[in-house]
């Protein structure tokens, strides 16, 4: 499988969590397709495609078909991503806690199960489920992904730290203090950048009804994982925002009160 894209230029489609909801991609897919929004475009997914929603096994095939049809495709890990990586033994658990045992107990696993097969809890069972192309695409995801203007990663970075110093450890993936907060902080997913940064913070992880726009940082979850909400694609540089639900009426990006408020039109009636 080729390397994932970790440093990319040019212009953008930005897809935040997935969770399983494999309808809610297709519907994003479709209306940049039809829209052609896609041509000479860098589309990057922001992590956690396992677990809550129904399907995702359909999910991580998905892109991956569309990455071989779209090259220029590129995505990050999650914290759900991570910890089932974990769980299965393919990934080295941080010093102090599990992360496999919080995936079986706390991360609404049964789906992931369901979706590839497997008895629920049965480790075993879901590893000779799965299929070898996925292990991969998985196992392969990167930490981060670099971008003129943004930087891609699940939940954010920390203001006690400075960037360059988070930006390494996310290249190497490291582990070595404990559980990554760039994968699994909620406080990081609402939290600025550092002052230091060059650039723009762009996440999911977090729970937003809608898009937003914040001074140094862009927040994408848009579904929380779950069937009532809808999933989010959002155009860079046009700060243009699309919604899985077609009959949306308008397709909005909030932005703080202290800022100018645009106007953002629907790509689809």
């Amino acid at each position: 499988m080729k390397p994932f894209a970790t440093s990319i230029s040019g212009r953008l489609a930005v897809i935040g969590d997935l969770h399983g909801h494999v309808d809610k991609l297709d519907k994003i897919l479709t209306q940049l397709s039809n829209s052609n929004y896609l041509e000479d475009r860098w589309v990057v997914f922001l992590g956690d495609y396992l677990d809550r929603g129904p399907d995702p096994k359909k999910v991580i095939q998905r892109i991956i078909d569309f990455q071989k049809s779209h090259p220029k495709t590129t995505a990050i890990a999650g914290n759900h991503d991570l910890a089932f990586s974990c769980a299965m033994g393919w990934s080295p658990e941080p010093p102090e806690k599990s992360l496999g045992k919080l995936w079986l107990d706390e991360y609404d696993s049964q789906t992931t199960f369901s979706s590839y097969g497997a008895k629920f809890q049965d480790i075993k069972d879901l590893e000779n489920q799965f299929p070898e192309e996925h292990r991969e695409w998985l196992l392969n995801l990167p930490w981060c992904v670099e971008h003129p203007e943004y930087l891609f990663v699940h939940a954010g970075l920390s203001t006690d730290q400075t960037y360059i110093d988070q930006f390494r450890s996310l290249k190497n993936k490291d582990l070595s203090s404990g559980i990554p907060p760039w994968l699994f902080s909620k406080e990081l997913s609402h939290a600025v950048a550092p002052p230091d940064s060059p650039v723009t913070v762009v996440t999911g992880h977090g729970f937003v009804p809608y898009v937003e726009h914040r001074e140094n940082r862009i927040l994408m979850d848009t579904t929380g994982g779950f069937e009532e909400n809808k999933l989010s694609c959002l155009l860079l540089p046009e700060f243009r925002a699309i919604r899985s639900h077609k009959h949306e009426h308008r397709n909005k990006i909030r932005k703080p009160w202290f800022k100018t408020i645009k106007k953002w039109l629907p790509l689809s009636k």
